[in-house]
């Protein structure tokens, strides 16, 4: 024989009660859907020993929901000053504080959804306050200072080198701008760079240097006295070329400041008188 539907909501709603895992959020296996599937199983137990149906023990949860969002319907007539005429109202008060629960998250989740879809504008900028400066990046730079050329024509020698810390971007800005280096740069460049070097390699690398200069000199000298031609034009410019000439031989001797005329650098090496053998004994 079928219980009564009035029963069964009756001893349903009383089962339920006592299993505060399906509606008490604060039950720590409250989102545990294998304990709460036992707790159904045993008000399926209890009810079926009350002479209620496997028919009507099937799927209690829903039955179980229909009556808790009815009551959720109840409560809002109530909060709006009507009465509820329900049997059932005041059997399940016992889901009011999961009820109130449940409303707050679905308030706070229309709040969320309509700030996504609508972002509040962007604040204006203060003009008063300056926007903030990127973070700046430090790079330590050795440079070396050349001092200016003294009256009498020799080079100034080169200061001690010291460390600038200067920022990158002003470093680049600089590379930029001075991106074609002049001769007189070049110059206290390569002063600079020998200054640092011990005494014997210092020597060695000056000698290298002049080696390639003048030889590079002699022989463009070479080929426009070959030619007939004693003047050579570079960039719009006349060149004039003079009888100059460079001498191995007398590297130590000469101030690198300029090339001597060939009659006062190359000297004429004296004949040596050969050695008279030893007379055999």
């Amino acid at each position: 024989m079928t219980m009564n539907q009035h029963d069964f909501n009756t001893l349903l709603i009383d089962f339920v009660r006592e299993e505060d895992v399906l509606y008490r959020s604060q039950n720590l296996n409250f989102t545990n859907s294998a304990e709460r599937h036992m707790a159904y199983e045993r008000i399926a137990e209890k009810l079926r020993r009350h002479g209620a149906t496997y028919e009507q023990t099937h799927r209690l949860n829903e039955k179980f929901l229909k009556l808790k969002w009815r009551y959720m319907k109840e409560y809002h007539q109530v909060e709006e000053g009507k009465q509820s005429s329900w049997p059932y109202y005041d059997s399940l008060a016992f889901l009011l504080p999961s009820v109130l629960e449940l409303e707050r998250k679905r308030m706070t989740n229309a709040e969320e959804a309509q700030n996504r879809d609508h972002p509040p504008p962007p604040q204006p900028m203060q003009t008063s306050q300056p926007p903030p400066a990127p973070p700046q990046q430090f790079v330590e730079v050795q440079t070396c200072e050349v001092l200016p050329t003294s009256s009498n024509g020799t080079k100034g020698r080169t200061a001690q080198k010291r460390k600038n810390p200067v920022m990158l971007e002003e470093t680049d800005s600089r590379l930029m701008e001075k991106r074609r280096v002049t001769n007189q740069a070049f110059a206290d460049f390569v002063a600079c760079k020998l200054d640092e070097m011990p005494e014997p390699i210092r020597t060695y690398t000056e000698r290298q240097i002049i080696d390639v200069v003048m030889s590079v000199h002699v022989e463009t000298y070479q080929e426009i006295s070959q030619s007939g031609v004693q003047q050579m034009h570079h960039n719009d410019r006349e060149i004039p070329i003079t009888n100059e000439v460079y001498h191995q031989n007398s590297i130590n001797d000469q101030q690198f400041e300029h090339c001597q005329p060939i009659n006062n650098t190359v000297r004429q090496r004296p004949a040596r008188t050969p050695r008279k053998p030893k007379n055999d004994l």
